[in-house]
């Protein structure tokens, strides 16, 4: 007899512990693609959940398969290991974190008439990324995720990617401004958004040593006016 798990994905037949604890779903035979690739969905959740609860250090696979009701072998047969497991975890909540980003400035920044009013909204934005106290919490999850990543080597081809793509989507607002005659028609949009992901960011660290925003905003405004302003005008 197979089980159906509560979301429709087929797990395994049903064994009972010896022990008496929960009863424990063997993987059986998780047919096609679509449904590997749901197991496999459920399990990151799961992951997720329990590393946001417990942490990394904390973190066991055990938990993981009582909550979805798998044996260990799924666990090892998608994600290879408890540390890639955790790392693919991650992955999953960094990606989820970028994503979860505000798109308010891309409508704002169509709205923008004039380079002032362009200019204003950049400043806004850095503003509002360092002082807003519910970002902290996902830049210090972001820079602590990549931390653990460069030093172990796991996940890193998959935070690039992110990273990638989320310059990508704010040098397209850049250009989209250039294209409309409201920043430095000689930017290097690209750099110039690396350069801003950079500020907020890092921002995280320098904190720690130097806590005074809005001292470090005086500076850090000027330093973002000056690239989309023209040469001639500067």
């Amino acid at each position: 007899m197979f089980v159906w798990h509560p979301l429709g994905v087929t797990i395994g037949p049903q064994v009972q512990d010896p022990k008496g604890r929960e009863p424990v779903l063997r993987p059986g035979r998780l047919g096609d693609a679509a449904e590997r690739l749901s197991t496999k969905r459920l399990i990151l959740e799961a992951a997720v959940r329990r590393l946001n609860e417990a942490g990394a250090e904390a973190f066991r696979i055990e938990d993981v398969c009582l909550e979805v009701h798998v044996a260990k072998s799924s666990i090892y047969h998608f994600f290879g290991s408890r540390s890639g497991l955790i790392a693919a975890a991650e992955v999953h909540r960094y990606k989820a974190s970028v994503l979860a980003e505000n798109l308010d400035p891309v409508a704002a920044a169509e709205a923008c008439t004039t380079p002032h009013e362009f200019q204003a909204l950049v400043l806004a934005e850095i503003e509002r990324s360092v002082l807003d106290p519910d970002n902290e919490p996902a830049r210090r999850l972001r820079l602590g995720t990549v931390a653990r990543s460069l030093e172990t080597g796991d996940g890193i081809g998959d935070i690039a990617q992110v990273q990638e793509a989320f310059i990508t989507a704010i040098a397209a607002i850049f250009e989209r401004a250039q294209a409309r005659g409201l920043v430095d028609p000689a930017l290097d949009c690209r750099a110039y958004a690396a350069f801003m992901h950079t500020l907020t960011l890092g921002r995280t660290l320098t904190s720690l040593g130097f806590p005074d925003d809005h001292r470090w905003l005086e500076v850090v405004n000027v330093a973002a006016v000056a690239p989309l302003i023209p040469e001639q005008r500067r």
